[in-house]
Parts: C-alpha cells; structure tokens; sequence
C-alpha cells in the first residue's frame, strides 16, 4: 500500500539519478488512473537508466498486487547497481554511467544515441570521431566522419579516435583496443575511456562545450578497475609487480689503484734503503776503496 501510489518510486529514482523523472505526473494521485500513471513514470524511468528489462516491472504488478516478487527484484537491482549517488562522493554503477556517456555524446556531436544498442551505435567509430572532433576541431581526417563500409575501414576509425584521445590528453592506461570497441568484448574499457575523455575536454582551453555530469569519486574508481583489468590479463603476476625487489647497491671502486711494486730477481734478500743519508755514506765508502784499490772486496 506504501508504494501502490507510485510517489514514493518516483522520488526514490530521482535520488538515485536526479532529473529520471522530471515530475511526478501526480504528487497527490486521487484516483487509481493517477496512480498508474504515477508507476508508468516509474517504469519508463528505470528503462531510461538502462535496467536490464527482466528487472522491471509493469504498473499492474503493483498496483494489482499480481507479481510482488517482481516488484521486489526490481527494487533490490536498482538498490544493487545504482549504490550511492550523492554530489562528488557517489558511485555510479554500468548501466547508470552508460545513460551519461550517452547523453554527453549526444550533446556533444548531434548525434542521437540514447536508445538503441549501445555497441552497434559506436562499432565503426565514427560517432566517437565526431566526439573528439567536437572538442578539437580537424584532429582526425573528414573521412573517420563518416560511417564505415568494412572491418578494416572502421579499425582504422576506432585507432583514429584512441589516438586523438592521446593527443588530447587522456593517460595512456585510459585508452582503449580497437578490437574492445569493434567485437564488443570490452564496453567497460570504451566507457571509462570517454570518462577520462570528458575529463581531459574540461581541461582544454576554448573548449566550451557540454562535458559528462559524473561524480569525481565514479572517475577514480573506473581507473582502478581498469588497472586492475590490465595486471589480471598480464603474465606478470600482481604480487611480483607490487613486491619486485630494488636493485642492490655495488660498492664503488677507486678509479686509480697503485701498482705492485716490482723486485729485480735475487733483490728480496737486500735490506732496503731506509733514507738518502745511508745511500750517500755508501757512495762515499766506494770512492775511498776505488782510491786505495781495495775495490774488489767491496760488498755494498
């Protein structure tokens, strides 16, 4: 009976992304019709944020008490995967992140892609082209404007798009594989990619144009996913990557090192000269034997 009215859905859906339902068809319903009405919004809401369909709910099923448990898995996937929205703080889950990804595209270029499927609305990377041409005009060919005719036409889009992305200053682990946004396999990695995107835009001087409405803390936490991502498909184990030992410290040597001193043979039995007053009694003592001729039986 709380929720039958469809007022208390409305408002919590707004607190999860405020302005899903602009107002409330009728705050004070006074008859059944307002009522449904009022889980109508409530429905075409949860569709607008991108819940996956078999977690909503028709207006009947609460309204007539047909399917409370239906109404309950509803709420308990919006409770699961919106988490907590509030200002700079809040986390945003996929499918909530994706509705702002979206609607910055389409502010940005023109280019209505709010419904439909989200991959093949991107897939040859030419709406992303315009993106990024939107921010900085001229950075990619006229040609990547236009929509692809092959894989090999719309790879060499997408690459034109992740290196415009580079030169407008998104970080190097932000960007994407063509192939991630080409096969589908890696949607997560082509949303935190327009993230970082928005972000660098916000930072470009003369771009006045609309940037993404996503919190600071959403930003932080999709680049530590997808840092984790990289180090879990790397043959390097994280561990090693965190705890790799500093390079030990060599112990310097001298750059001039004495040589050993050199005996002639047969010297190691000589007594050394211990100062220039002994080498000179002895040239003097030869000079008095050379004179007396008493050289021969010398020993010096």
């Amino acid at each position: 009976q709380v929720l039958k009215d469809g007022v208390a859905l409305c408002a919590l859906l707004n607190k999860v992304e405020p302005g899903t339902i602009r107002r409330t068809p009728f705050a004070r319903p006074r008859t059944p019709f307002n009522e449904l009405e009022n889980l109508q919004a409530f429905e075409n809401g949860c569709r607008d944020l991108g819940m996956p369909a078999d977690c909503i709910f028709p207006p009947g099923a609460l309204h007539r008490g047909a399917d409370i448990d239906l109404v309950v898995r509803c709420l308990q996937c919006l409770f699961e995967n919106a988490g907590e929205v509030a200002g700079d703080a809040g986390k945003l889950s996929t499918w909530v992140l994706e509705r702002r990804v979206r609607k910055w595209i389409t502010d940005a270029t023109g280019v209505d892609v709010r419904a439909g499927d989200f991959h093949d609305l991107l897939r040859d990377g030419h709406v992303l082209c315009k993106l990024v041409s939107a921010i900085e005009p001229g950075i990619v060919d006229k040609h990547h404007l236009k929509p692809s005719q092959s894989k090999f036409a719309a790879l060499e889009t997408i690459g034109a798009f992740v290196q415009a992305t580079r030169e407008l200053g998104v970080a190097e682990h932000d960007v994407f594989a063509a192939k991630d946004l080409y096969e589908g396999e890696g949607m997560d990695a082509v949303q935190r990619a327009l993230v970082a995107l928005s972000r660098a835009a916000a930072k470009k001087v003369g771009y006045k144009g609309p940037l993404m409405d996503i919190p600071a803390q959403s930003y932080e936490d999709s680049v530590a996913m997808h840092r984790d991502s990289v180090l879990s498909n790397s043959n390097t184990p994280r561990a090693d990557l965190a705890h790799v030992p500093p390079p030990q410290a060599t112990k310097p040597t001298s750059a001039l090192v004495a040589p050993a001193p050199v005996h002639p043979p047969g010297s190691e039995n000589r007594a050394p000269a211990t100062s220039s007053g002994g080498v000179a009694a002895k040239s003097r003592a030869l000079e008095r034997a050379l004179a007396n001729g008493g050289g021969n039986d010398l020993y010096i």
